[in-house]
């Protein structure tokens, strides 16, 4: 009994209060984490990047489907953006995309060309969503290659000069080991 005494003369006045369950500290902690819980409703989420692209249905949803998604093989989409907004392009791939349980693809079949846009947002459990889509002519020509950067054509400084050596006398196109750039051995010569 004595121990414990000398323990409640040795804690503040403040703490034994917290300790016995006063209803104080339930207040204070509201009063402190009222703002930032403001503070939080007040933020809203980053518009989501849209892209639009084409390609060819290669599965549709199963009737009844709770989550129902469209597979498509679509062209590559060379402005995609990763969760850093850095863009890093998305080859052409067959994919599925997430589509309300409420829109009606009754008109879409496999092997249909289509145009879609559709939506990522990356702060959400399932980023992409298609938004819309429309059918394309069986002609529509898809390309499902990665779109190539052009050329770059070399400054005068960055081309090399093909041709003789500066001094022009012909260099030997004998290697070291006796045998000619081509691969073959060098033949000899009959010298006078």
């Amino acid at each position: 009994m004595m121990r414990s005494q000398t323990l409640t003369k040795l804690v503040p006045r403040h703490h034994r209060a917290h300790r016995r369950g006063t209803t104080s500290s339930p207040w204070l902690m509201a009063i402190f984490c009222l703002p930032l819980v403001f503070a939080a409703c007040g933020k809203t989420p980053p518009p989501p990047d849209v892209y639009t692209s084409r390609g060819v249905i290669r599965q549709l949803p199963s009737p009844g489907a709770h989550k129902p998604e469209i597979f498509i093989q679509h062209e590559a989409i060379a402005e995609f953006r990763d969760q850093d907004g850095k863009v890093v392009g998305m080859e052409s791939m067959a994919m599925p995309f997430p589509i309300d349980p409420a829109t009606a693809w009754d008109d879409l079949q496999v092997g249909d060309k289509v145009a879609f846009t559709f939506e990522v947002q990356w702060h959400q459990g399932h980023p992409l969503r298609l938004t819309q889509w429309q059918t394309l002519s069986s002609n529509t020509l898809l390309g499902f290659e990665m779109p190539r950067a052009e050329p770059s054509v070399p400054s005068e400084e960055e081309m090399i000069e093909v041709g003789t050596p500066e001094d022009g006398t012909a260099e030997d196109e004998t290697a070291e080991d006796g045998t000619a750039e081509d691969g073959t051995a060098e033949q000899p010569t009959d010298a006078p």
